[in-house]
């Protein structure tokens, strides 16, 4: 954290060079482990990148990479806004969508097939980080909940579904890398030479399917690993 806060703060500058991992176990005079933890954490939070032949560099705001670990407390339970205030970069979202209808949605995730029927509203929402759009996220609830229409502000999925009254057991998601079609202009194709497609189901303690997320992320701004 004291790192990020340097980098936040301008002390290092983008294109500056960190510390190397045996220079923050000096400095801070922590194990190498330790140290090698905070690189790790500071890349994976989109503020530095590793170059070779020059050590880890420090990111500007508008040439960031972001990593998300699938399956992750942080990832499942985080509020998508909160966390990219923690990484320094400032989130904008926009609701495309809001609506409520009766019919199916599913997923196939890995060798798991999960399936909303009956009721379900449908939420897409916009997320930019500094202006550039990084996701194109649609959820949809098992339920016609009042708090959906601020759902796109906060992104807090467990918070929606916990005033719907569902207590989620486990969450099951999937991500998979696909061109960026030619006449999708929803990201920009200067930058972006691909997307990454995310599905992901929320399953309740009864073993229902109370949500389902198909959602894009902008392939130039997002890796992501697996726990």
């Amino acid at each position: 954290d004291a790192i990020a806060r340097k980098i936040r703060s301008g002390k290092f500058a983008a294109g500056e060079t960190i510390p190397s991992e045996n220079g923050i176990a000096k400095l801070w005079n922590v194990s190498g482990a330790t140290s090698r933890k905070a690189h790790l954490e500071l890349e994976m939070r989109g503020l530095v990148k590793r170059v070779k032949g020059k050590g880890t560099v420090v990111l500007d705001g508008k040439n960031f990479m972001l990593t998300r670990v699938l399956g992750s407390p942080t990832a499942i339970r985080g509020n998508f806004a909160e966390n990219l205030k923690r990484d320094g970069i400032k989130p904008e979202n926009k609701t495309v969508e809001t609506r409520t209808f009766k019919g199916r949605v599913s997923v196939q995730i890995g060798g798991n097939f999960h399936e909303i029927v009956g009721t379900i509203t449908s939420i897409r929402t916009l997320r930019y980080g500094n202006g550039m759009l990084l996701k194109d996220e649609t959820v949809f609830l098992a339920a016609a909940p009042e708090e959906a229409s601020e759902f796109g502000a906060s992104g807090s999925l467990p918070a929606l579904l916990s005033s719907c009254g569902f207590d989620v057991e486990k969450v099951e998601r999937n991500i998979s890398a696909q061109p960026l079609p030619a006449t999708d202009n929803r990201f920009d194709k200067s930058t972006t030479a691909a997307v990454l497609f995310l599905e992901g189901a929320c399953i309740s303690k009864s073993n229902k399917v109370v949500a389902i997320e198909k959602s894009l992320y902008n392939g130039s701004l997002y890796k992501f690993t697996v726990s």
